[in-house]
């Protein structure tokens, strides 16, 4: 059964996956999400039984009170065992097993910026990713599964 969510409620973070173990079947799983002022994205991700996946960032500016579909990019790909979680230690040395990375140009209050999603999971070693942007350093906080998405 395809489950949907109001992307209100995905943004505000009300139907982000909550379990440990991701498990194979053919529903979009919102796995983390952050935002940077009226800016947000969230991390969509999907397992068939086949060990298919795909590993999505869906864009949405609130404007008007509301939350407004910026479009989505992402990755995909096989051989995803499940259930899974993230290692106790490593993927070959790196804490982080980066699955997407998806940009956008925006205005915003008149100037031009740039806004780069990127998503995947961490380790168990990690517990939170640490993003700097113009050296302003934020904290991503992981979800129970290892996943973040980090803008």
């Amino acid at each position: 059964m395809l489950v949907t969510f109001r992307l209100d409620a995905i943004m505000d973070g009300s139907v982000t996956f909550a379990g440990a173990s991701i498990i194979a079947d053919s529903t979009q799983t919102i796995l983390a999400v952050d935002r940077v002022g009226t800016w947000g994205a969230a991390f969509e991700f999907a397992v068939g039984t086949d060990g298919e996946y795909s590993a999505t960032a869906i864009w949405a500016n609130r404007l008007h009170g509301g939350w407004e579909d910026m479009g989505s990019g992402g990755s995909h790909g096989g051989a995803w065992s499940t259930p899974w979680r993230p290692p106790a230690d490593s993927w070959d040395g790196s804490h982080l097993l980066v699955l997407g990375r998806s940009g956008r140009e925006v205005e915003s209050d008149g100037r031009d910026l740039t806004f780069e999603a990127v998503v995947g999971f961490a380790s168990d070693r990690v517990g939170s990713v640490h993003v700097e942007v113009d050296g302003e350093v934020r904290r991503v906080t992981l979800s129970p599964c290892g996943a973040f998405c980090a803008l």
